[in-house]
């Protein structure tokens, strides 16, 4: 017995030391994270939220090492048992896991680096993009973006290095082990073997309390910056995994309404019983007042923006001039100023868009119900009211299946770039040029159209030459003096020259586009934010908020936005139909009539919610003001907001899952 528990405990006290060994790795990467993000950290953390910071990580790291070593523990156990043969097996298995365990941890240390740079937070949604984007297309932007074949040969040095020191010192910890413990009685080694055990129990748990970590306790600290560092990537992409298995699985409205009532959801929002049994887009029916506009313009064109911020139209940022056509079509045209994208990337914000549903990271581009419409979705609606509806993308329309999508909510035509011309420069799509060219020269005078259109350039790896930026007016070599104090250099002017393209290409086509048809209506948004800012610290208003610019002089008349709108991408459909509806139209609507000045001046979108004054995240912190020096009103209604928010989402799951 004794012999026994003492080659097993030697074997599991050394599993034991290989997870010390990789817990420490975890937190040289996380230390390398803070380095080369420091700048981020708004405000500067206290030095009672680093410590607070550093423990909780240090928890976090305890847990995911304590899961890791577990095949090693049991492979330690059949070691034991087994002789000969499988006892070798079970060794040989041991080493062979131990070095892919090291090595697989640089290679998420260094993916977690490149990813903090892009999104300033550790593995979150985004990673699903392997799963459900264009896996090529993803790995080519990587190829360009990042130095693949060093960064390669660095991981592959420095895991090689890793693991022979770890083999070593493992060899020289068995021996020791096997020195103390040779002559020790049965009855001390099974007390080790238990203490151990215990130990074990409360690494795999994280925590000695009474609750296990959870996602919720990350949030150690007031510093959300700070916090972004305590996740290291195994449990950042555990977390992520299973709230996607939940959020697609039969708990998902729990996720969002703990009663898993949708029908409560719907009486919490709009204050009346949902006691009628024709599902909740039946619920959701408006009757339009009557067109607001003189004549029904002849084309609409939504535009959606690839990476459209709205912060390079503020004032402060005027000196830089990257949007000059965009901020003279908001100034001739209605502006909502507080406007939030429906999700944190295109194909979230383009579904929601077209679905009429408020994203809720289920990806409905391929869920088998988006194969038929929704009582929500915009193409339905806007054929009702007599216009041809056609979905156009400068892109592959098998990215993300969206062509496939598109003709599941019922576009009368889906067109792709193969159409446009070769699909060169970038992987994502045409240029945003070529796009417009197709578009002015394809559509029809003697039909109405209503057109969603999706550009694609300004889009990592940003394929556009210096020369080919200035052919269209962007020369900068050096950021303008007012801005200069400011500006990290991070990123590149010729990537934002990116940004000054798109808003070129876009302005040039409603010019040339209302010279050939004076009564056509364009509104402008961004798909989402472009995580792209002159520095690491940008106001949440300006690294979350994206435009929503409404133009058509002839078609808007003297229609106008109250002063204080809000909202989001869902409100765009509702304001269409709304300007230009017959009164007695019948229509289903998550969204409002952002020309109502009666309607709710709130915006939700990104697990962001704004208002006229602030905006916040919708599970807790602080809010922030829209502007600097800006008063905050309204605070006390935050926590009904951010209830309204996960009710408006509960009932999208249920349209998606549910409601038949």
């Amino acid at each position: 017995m004794a012999g026994f528990l003492s080659r097993l405990l030697r074997l599991w006290l050394c599993d034991a030391a290989g997870a010390l060994f990789i817990c420490g790795g975890l937190v040289l990467w996380r230390g390398g994270l803070v380095v080369c993000f420091f700048n981020t950290l708004s405000p500067l953390p206290t030095a009672d939220e680093w410590g607070a910071m550093v423990m909780r990580a240090l928890q976090f790291d305890a847990k995911a090492c304590a899961f890791l070593i577990l095949p090693l523990l049991g492979c330690s156990v059949m070691g034991v048992i087994f002789k000969g043969r499988l006892r070798v097996l079970c060794l040989r298995l041991k080493r062979i896991y131990i070095g892919g365990v090291v090595a697989l941890t640089h290679v998420l240390g260094f993916a977690t680096l490149c990813f903090f740079q892009e999104y300033h937070a550790p593995f979150n949604g985004w990673v699903m993009g392997l799963f459900y984007d264009d896996i090529e297309a993803i790995l080519w932007t990587v190829w360009q973006t990042y130095p693949v074949v060093w960064g390669a040969l660095g991981l592959g040095l420095v895991s090689y290095i890793s693991y022979r020191w770890l083999a070593y010192a493992l060899l020289q910890l068995g021996e020791w082990f096997e020195r103390i413990f040779c002559q020790a009685s049965w009855k001390l080694l099974g007390g080790v073997s238990i203490c151990f055990l215990i130990a074990l129990i409360f690494a795999l748990r994280g925590t000695w309390g009474h609750m296990p970590l959870k996602p919720l306790h990350v949030e150690v600290t007031a510093n959300a910056s700070l916090n972004a560092f305590v996740l290291n990537p195994y449990m950042a992409l555990y977390f992520v995994a299973k709230e996607d298995a939940l959020r697609k699985g039969a708990g998902g409205l729990e996720s969002f309404w703990p009663s898993g009532d949708a029908r409560e959801a719907f009486q919490y929002l709009y204050g009346k019983e949902c006691d009628e049994d024709n599902g909740v887009g039946a619920l959701l029916l408006c009757v339009a007042k009557g067109p607001k506009v003189k004549s029904k313009p002849r084309h609409i064109f939504l535009v959606v923006m690839e990476s459209q911020d709205v912060w390079p139209m503020l004032p402060p940022y005027d000196a830089l001039g990257l949007n000059p056509c965009l901020s003279a079509l908001k100034l001739k045209g209605q502006s909502v100023e507080p406007f939030l994208s429906a999700g944190w990337g295109t194909m979230p914000s383009l579904a929601a868009l077209i679905a009429g549903l408020h994203d809720a990271d289920l990806n409905i581009n391929y869920q088998p119900r988006s194969r038929q419409p929704y009582a929500t979705s915009l193409a339905p609606l806007f054929k009702a009211l007599g216009y041809k509806t056609r979905f156009i993308y400068g892109g592959y329309l098998s990215w993300q299946k969206v062509g496939e999508f598109c003709q599941g909510q019922r576009f009368d035509e889906v067109i792709g770039g193969g159409v446009m011309g070769k699909l060169a420069g970038t992987d994502w799509g045409v240029e945003d040029a070529v796009l417009f060219d197709y578009i002015l020269g394809h559509t029809p005078d003697d039909t109405p159209t209503f057109n969603v259109i999706m550009t694609s350039t300004n889009h990592p790896p940003y394929p556009l030459t210096e020369g080919r930026l200035k052919e269209i007016g962007w020369a900068k070599t050096a950021m303008p003096e007012a801005l200069a104090e400011i500006y990290d250099r991070e990123v590149s002017l010729r990537i934002l020259g990116h940004t000054f393209y798109a808003d070129w290409a876009v302005g040039h086509f409603v010019e040339r586009a209302e010279r050939q048809w004076q009564d056509a209506l364009f509104v402008i948004t961004g798909d989402h934010n472009s995580r792209k800012f002159l520095n690491a610290r940008p106001r949440l208003y300006e690294r979350r908020a994206v435009p929503c610019i409404f133009y058509g002089p002839s078609v808007l008349g003297n229609v106008m936005l109250p002063y204080n709108a809000a909202g989001d991408h869902l409100d765009i459909a509702p304001t269409l139909i709304e300007l230009i509806a017959p009164e007695g139209f019948r229509y289903a609507t998550m969204g409002k009539d952002l020309f109502d000045p009666l309607a709710p001046r709130i915006g939700y979108g990104t697990e962001f919610i704004i208002t006229p004054s602030f905006i916040a995240n919708d599970k807790d912190g602080m809010p922030q003001s829209i502007f600097v020096g800006n008063a905050i009103v309204d605070v006390e209604r935050l926590p009904d907001y951010r209830k309204r928010y996960n009710a408006l989402r509960a009932l999208s799951w249920w349209q998606v899952f549910g409601d038949n």
